[in-house]
């Protein structure tokens, strides 16, 4: 094999490639505007010795990460991060030197002085995630603008250009000269073959001081400079005696630096700076380069600076305090009912036109999602208190228990402020605060401002009596109330962190309330209860029953009193049970609780099998329901009952459906008898005015998900004897003439030992079951029983 040229491309491949790394990046909490998610990206060693890796600011971030590092040799290690830059994309990961092993030790000198227009360069990083991918180029610019992205904007420096095809995954490559050096450091790209490298001069600086053990002291004074052509300057006023200074100390200038942005309430704007301003001098000396002014700004020696600027035709001279970037770069946030908020700093005070240190929501969570406060705003003041720091928001939140509500005061542009009401969890989520520690890498947590004691007792029912006549209501619609159900996690299957619904109160004295089970999915959530639009109370969920579409909430009844509020109740099934060809009327209610009362029919009924659902959730089994006369009323509501003299005769609620994935809502209407024998049942077993041990009341089940056929249409065929077919007659009192099959037992069930799917059901310690209502009282309170079935025309 032909040996290599010494000084080719390939001999600078060899050299510098163990020194590249492929990053694996988990961002695990949200912060500022980087989403909680994993990325991949690249790196590279520029000090083998203490273990430092340089990348771009993006994929370090400001917030808290975990990753690793792989080595060409596929050797992996731990990373954490060592610096970010408040503003340019660069940053540095540290690893242990000492878990290399079976490799040499390599790293990339950073050589800024080599980078020219037209130099060839070999870009190597991870794109499209295929470790060292290798693309070749040609520098065409050194004074490109910083690109801005969506979520993270460089700026106050000039970035190279070159065609180069860079892909994602990319990001933090070095681009390397043929001397093995790296010239620039790849960031972004655009939608096309334009790449853009930053300058390594500024890394060079940072690194030197880490390397030092000294504080990377990066100055700001709140402001964005960009460069622009002399012509465009001279438009804004630059006289041609300034143009002529400017050119003879800088002879291959092509342009100046310019205002461009201001931070409300910053150094610049209160020193008398405005954008349009064009830089002539800092501390006394002309200046046309980005490189010049970040040497200044980045001074330790100098409080201050002194800008002599051309506005118009006139020349101005201001002194402006210097900023500590790091004063200005959040590297903290407070944890509350999930949601994360850290304080405004300078990149989101820019992109915002706000001032610095506020309270920026970069997580809405749990607590602000659910009070319609999204990601991404800023909050103002907290019961009427002025919160503009994290600090003063922790102290006033604290103040207040949990589940209490306040008024929160918000933006998204600051010239529309909004309000909200919040309801405060701790309950759910730990309030906690974390602070970033550079010297570790890692986040300190501690706990955040004990908050006042006290929790929402109004919430609980006592057991003595309480004169309910004030609240009572004879309007039968004002036993109609919407739910809320807030759920803090993902549980069981459910898509919904939200749902609302309406319930219907059974039991006044009780404060029992039953809804759909479909919105009322878990004991683990928050549940409010609006009544008549007026007045909300929190409820518990105390009882999800575990076939039927039901759940009972239980609210404290006395929280109304005094309110101006009337509720009613209804309190009974009508008798005789609605069947088809009754006529009724529907009350209901819509999603802004708009009242709806329409007449309907009763058509049929139905006892679908609906199937499993994916993903696996609570889906409802063995259960009938009535059908009624398709109309407007029952398809615009949020749920609501059918009555017949004054009585309830059904419950039109919410179902889920296994054919959807949850998001879509559909519509049932459980007979009244149902609901009010299960209900009943439980107050039975738990006497007294708390129903909170309603979900310790067992109840029995043969964890078989039914189906039935019809028994015309079936009978010749399953091989069912004339004898059978003539019990199940007599027990079939609504003339439903079917038979039960089984269609699912739940595996490793002592039902599933005895029942096979395909079983048809004939009866229940003797007694022939024809629906699924039979089927399941037969069992509910039986610890045994004895099942008789056709299987294979055979009766077992």
């Amino acid at each position: 094999m032909a040996s290599k040229a010494k000084g080719t491309w390939d001999d600078t491949i060899d050299k510098c490639l163990p020194a590249i790394v492929e990053l694996r990046v988990d961002y695990v909490r949200t912060f500022d505007d980087q989403r909680a998610l994993c990325s991949v990206g690249t790196g590279f060693v520029v000090d083998k010795k203490n273990g430092i890796i340089l990348t771009n600011r993006h994929i370090v971030t400001l917030g808290p990460i975990t990753g690793n590092a792989v080595f060409t040799n596929k050797k992996r290690v731990s990373i954490v991060p060592i610096y970010r830059d408040p503003i340019h994309d660069f940053g540095f990961f540290k690893y242990d030197p000492a878990e290399i092993d079976y490799k040499e030790l390599s790293e990339i000198k950073l050589a800024p002085e080599e980078a020219k227009v037209g130099i060839e360069f070999r870009m190597i990083g991870s794109g499209e995630s295929e470790q060292n991918s290798i693309i070749p180029g040609t520098l065409a610019r050194l004074d490109r603008e910083a690109p801005r992205y969506k979520s993270y904007m460089d700026f106050n420096t000039f970035y190279f250009a070159a065609v180069s095809m860079a892909k994602s995954g990319s990001s933090g490559s070095p681009i390397l000269a043929k001397s093995g050096n790296a010239i620039a450091l790849n960031c972004g790209g655009s939608s096309g073959a334009a790449s853009f490298f930053l300058p390594l001069e500024r890394i060079v600086y940072a690194l030197k001081c880490i390397q030092s053990g000294n504080k990377v002291h990066r100055g700001t004074v709140l402001s964005v400079f960009t460069h622009q052509d002399f012509d465009d300057v001279r438009a804004l006023g630059l006289t041609e005696e300034n143009e002529q200074k400017l050119r003879k100390y800088f002879p291959k200038a092509t342009g100046m630096l310019i205002v461009g942005e201001t931070v409300p309430n910053g150094p610049a704007e209160k020193a008398g700076l405005r954008p349009g301003d064009a830089v002539l001098s800092v501390q006394g000396k002309y200046l046309h380069h980005m490189l010049s002014l970040q040497e200044y700004l980045d001074s330790t020696d100098s409080k201050s600076l002194k800008f002599r600027v051309s506005r118009g035709d006139k020349e101005l001279e201001f002194d402006v305090e210097l900023e500590d970037m790091d004063n200005v770069t959040p590297s903290e946030y407070l944890e509350i009912g999930n949601a994360v908020l850290n304080p405004v700093g300078y990149i989101a005070a820019l992109r915002r036109n706000i001032p610095v240190g506020g309270v920026y929501v970069a997580d809405a969570g749990y607590m602000f999602r659910h009070a319609s406060i999204p990601t991404g705003a800023i909050i103002v003041s907290v019961d009427g208190h002025d919160t503009p720091n994290l600090e003063e928001f922790e102290n006033v939140i604290s103040q207040y228990p949990d589940k209490s509500e306040v008024l929160v005061q918000f933006f998204l542009n600051k010239t529309n402020i909004l309000s909200s009401v919040v309801t405060i969890d701790r309950g759910w989520y730990p309030m906690r605060k974390a602070v970033r520690n550079d010297k570790t890498g890692y986040w300190d947590f501690r706990q955040a401002t004990a908050a006042t004691s006290g929790t929402n007792k109004a919430a609980l029912i006592g057991e003595g009596n309480v004169d309910l006549t004030s609240i009572r209501s004879d309007n039968a619609i004002d036993c109609l109330v919407t739910v809320e159900f807030r759920a803090p996690y993902s549980i069981a299957g459910n898509i919904f962190s939200k749902t609302t619904t309406v319930g219907v109160v059974v039991n006044l004295e009780r404060g029992l309330v039953v809804a759909p089970r479909r919105a009322v999915f878990s004991h683990l959530g928050d549940v409010e209860i609006s009544i008549s639009s007026l007045m909300k109370v929190p409820a518990e969920v105390v009882y999800m029953h575990p076939t039927y579409n039901l759940a009972i909430l239980q609210f404290n009844p006395a929280m109304l009193l005094g309110k101006g509020v009337k509720i009613a109740e209804a309190k009974k099934a009508v008798e005789p049970k609605l069947i088809p060809g009754d006529e009724c009327y529907f009350m209901g209610l819509t999603q802004k609780e708009e009242r709806l009362l329409q007449k309907c029919n009763v058509t049929s009924t139905e006892n679908p099998y609906f199937g499993q659902a994916s993903p696996p959730r609570y889906i409802q089994t063995n259960q009938e329901f009535l059908v009624f006369d398709q109309t407007v009323s029952l398809f615009s509501s949020n749920g609501g009952i059918f009555f017949k003299n004054s009585k309830v005769g059904a419950f039109w609620f919410a179902v889920d459906s296994p054919q959807t994935d949850g998001s879509q809502i559909d519509y049932r209407a459980i007979p009244a008898h149902i609901v009010y024998d299960t209900v009943n049942w439980l107050m039975e077993k738990v006497p007294g005015k708390s129903a909170s041990n309603f979900a310790s009341v067992p109840k029995k089940s043969l964890a078989t998900s039914l189906g039935s056929v019809s028994l015309g249409k079936y009978r010749t065929a399953i091989g069912i004897s004339d004898d059978w077919v003539k019990k199940l007659t007599e027990a079939d009192l609504d003339s439903k003439h079917q038979i039960l099959m089984v269609k699912r037992v739940m595996a490793g069930s002592k039902p599933s030992e005895a029942l096979k799917q395909g079983d048809f059901v004939l009866a229940i310690d003797g007694t022939p079951v024809v629906t699924f209502e039979q089927f399941e009282n037969a069992v509910h309170e039986k610890d045994k029983v004895s099942i008789t079935i056709l299987r294979k025309s055979k009766e077992m």
